[in-house]
């Protein structure tokens, strides 16, 4: 058995937080500032075991999807089914003057493309059909939560991003507070339709803000778990303004 110690890094530099269980001959444990270890210039360090015998490593349980265990099974629903403009999940705004939609920015099984999206690039997508001239307002609310073994209350940092047909983006919002809230790190806009026809309304988590509405997994995002910023549950709220 060995010990050691690294330095991770998210793609393009920027610090990553280890994930507390991994499926491999590894053990992760994270230690951050104040109760563990930093390395040069202030950077998070990921303690880790190699163990010298594999069945020593716990494995979560068979779900059906196949000879190796944690696969997802045929009827997995914690696919990443709706991340891009073609798999988006329709509304019926237009039809009703409100939606109140919940929902969950997590890790996910993807059946195209790579094998996981991991829950700094999920992205959640919607759509909606309206007529031109038409104003709406999207209200994106974190819901706060702990994560197992840590007293450090967490919230999505959530980010709106508004696309046409072509996937071309319209409309972004990063730490919008909408009418009567106080400054926050939640995201809020107002949309006025330019033309007939069906948009797409994202949500994602912080700094992922740059993926392609069309390919699944292809933004990059930061969970930051001692200052309590985590993807995780939130609610949108989608309200037509004028134009019903």
């Amino acid at each position: 058995m060995a010990t050691g110690a690294v330095s991770p890094f998210h793609r393009g530099g920027r610090a990553f937080v280890c994930p507390r269980r991994v499926l491999a001959l590894f053990q992760y444990q994270l230690h951050f500032g104040g109760i563990g270890n930093r390395g040069r210039d202030g950077e998070q360090l990921c303690h880790f075991t190699i163990l010298d015998n594999p069945d020593s490593v716990p494995l979560p349980p068979d779900d059906g999807g196949g000879d190796e265990p944690g696969l997802p099974s045929d009827n997995d629903t914690n696919l990443a089914h709706d991340d891009t403009v073609s798999t988006a999940v329709p509304t019926l705004l237009g039809l009703v003057p409100t939606v109140l939609i919940e929902g969950t920015i997590e890790q996910r099984w993807n059946t195209n493309g790579p094998s996981v999206v991991d829950n700094t690039e999920d992205v959640d997508m919607f759509s909606v059909r309206l007529t031109a001239g038409a104003v709406i307002a999207i209200d994106l609310d974190s819901i706060p939560f702990f994560l197992d073994g840590i007293d450090i209350e967490q919230r999505m940092n959530g980010i709106l991003r508004v696309f046409d047909t072509a996937g071309q983006e319209l409309l972004i919002n990063i730490d919008g507070a909408a009418p009567g809230e106080e400054p926050n790190n939640d995201a809020y806009l107002e949309f006025t339709v330019p033309e007939t026809g069906v948009y797409f309304i994202a949500v994602s988590h912080y700094l992922n803000d740059n993926y392609n509405p069309q390919v699944v997994g292809s933004g990059d995002g930061v969970q930051l778990i001692p200052e309590g910023v985590s993807p995780g549950p939130y609610t949108l709220e989608l309200t037509l303004l004028s134009g019903m």
